[in-house]
C-alpha cells in the first residue's frame, strides 16, 4: 500500500538532511556553501548565496511540518481502507470460501458417448 509514497521520503530526506546539516552554526563557509549549492541545485553558488543557519533552521522546520502533514494524510488514507475492510484479506478469502462451499457451482453433466456402428 505504501510502495508509492516511500519513494517520496528519499528527496525530502535529502532537503532535511542538508538543511539540518546547513544549521549548524560552527559549519566553515567553504563546506556551508558546498552544501547550498547542493541543496538549491547551482553548483557556481557564490559564498554570499550560501544559506545561512538560521535560514537552514527555517527551512528544517519546514520540512519538518511537511513530512508530518503527508504521514497524516497517509494516515487518513490507512484508515479509510481499514475501515472499509480492504486490509483484511484473511476474512475477504474465508468469506469466499464460505460462499463456494454454501453455492457450489453447477457441474456440467457428461456428454453422452455416440454408440459406434463400425464393427
Amino acid at each position: 500500500m505504501f510502495d508509492v509514497e516511500v519513494a517520496f521520503f528519499f528527496p525530502w530526506a535529502t532537503v532535511f538532511g542538508s538543511a539540518v546539516q546547513l544549521s549548524d552554526p560552527g559549519l566553515t563557509e567553504a563546506a556551508r556553501t558546498e552544501i547550498s549549492a547542493t541543496l538549491l541545485s547551482q553548483p557556481d553558488l557564490p559564498a554570499s548565496a550560501a544559506i545561512t543557519a538560521s535560514q537552514a533552521t527555517s527551512l528544517a522546520m519546514f520540512t519538518l511540518i511537511d513530512i508530518l502533514v503527508f504521514f497524516a494524510v497517509l494516515l487518513v488514507g490507512f484508515a479509510y481502507l481499514w475501515k472499509r475492510g480492504d486490509l483484511d484479506w484473511v476474512r475477504a478469502v474465508t468469506k469466499e470460501s464460505r460462499k463456494a462451499a454454501v453455492h457450489p457451482k453447477p457441474v456440467a453433466a457428461p456428454a453422452p458417448q455416440l454408440a459406434s456402428t463400425a464393427h
